[in-house]
């Protein structure tokens, strides 16, 4: 799929025409509505993601361990409440690890916005992305700013619930913003959440998992391109988010 612009704009726009077609009982709709995919792709902004990395990547680093990594989720939970949500939550979890430097054990966090489904509320659709980020190649840990990894996903995942909180959108089924907590130590954030998604389980019907959304090698827009990796289950929504992306 060949982009012509920056990567991470056009995974928003995918991020959000997917949620308006694929977050939806069999028996809705088969087309989604037209101007409003339209009026919320026209809202997302450029200088809004890049603004947004730039705040995660200035907290100088997001790596779980730390001292900071409370501070950190706060920060976020902060943002998303200053978008308007106003049921934001700190999902606590508690990681046990070996690191190089010694035992690790403490509680990381997963911030979690909620835009409760106006027809459906008990069937799910979940945006996400890791807001920490490692450094492996040094035992420095004080400045990793990760602007892509994974600051352009989390970036991702404030852009779309801004959006769709500033134009009052309402969707059928609830959407769950996650920014997970301790993905690099080993996937621990999500992990937690699969395992006991706030009573959810069993009822989440569709997840999209953004990770280096900013990352292009090329100098050249004519190869910039999107990589959605699907699996067993959901090689129909890749087949939706092809199409999504050339028609918008």
């Amino acid at each position: 799929m060949k982009l012509l612009k920056f990567s991470g704009n056009i995974f928003i726009v995918l991020g959000i025409s997917l949620f308006l077609t694929a977050c939806k009982k069999e028996n809705a709709d088969e087309f989604p509505n037209e101007p409003l995919i339209q009026g919320l792709i026209n809202d997302i902004k450029a200088d809004s993601l890049e603004a947004d990395v730039i705040w995660l990547q200035n907290m100088g680093t997001r790596f779980a361990p730390l001292e900071n990594h409370r501070e950190v989720a706060l920060r976020i939970k902060k943002r998303f409440m200053m978008q308007g949500y106003n049921n934001v939550e700190l999902d606590s979890f508690f990681v046990t690890i070996a690191l190089s430097t010694g035992f690790y054990g403490d509680w990381q966090y997963n911030v979690i916005a909620t835009l409760e489904g106006s027809l459906y509320p008990d069937s799910v659709c979940v945006v996400g992305g890791h807001y920490d980020n490692i450094l492996k190649s040094t035992v420095d840990y004080d400045t990793v700013p990760g602007a892509n990894d994974n600051a352009s996903g989390t970036a991702a995942v404030l852009e779309i619930a801004r959006v769709m909180k500033k134009n009052n959108f309402m969707p059928k089924s609830t959407i769950m913003f996650i920014a997970f907590g301790a993905e690099e130590l080993g996937l621990f954030g999500s992990k937690d959440f699969a395992a006991n998604p706030n009573g959810f389980s069993g009822k989440i019907r569709f997840m999209l998992n953004s990770d280096m959304i900013a990352y292009e090698p090329s100098t050249s827009p004519d190869s910039w391109y999107v990589n959605i990796m699907d699996y067993d289950n959901s090689h129909n929504l890749r087949y939706d988010a092809e199409q999504i992306c050339a028609r918008y």
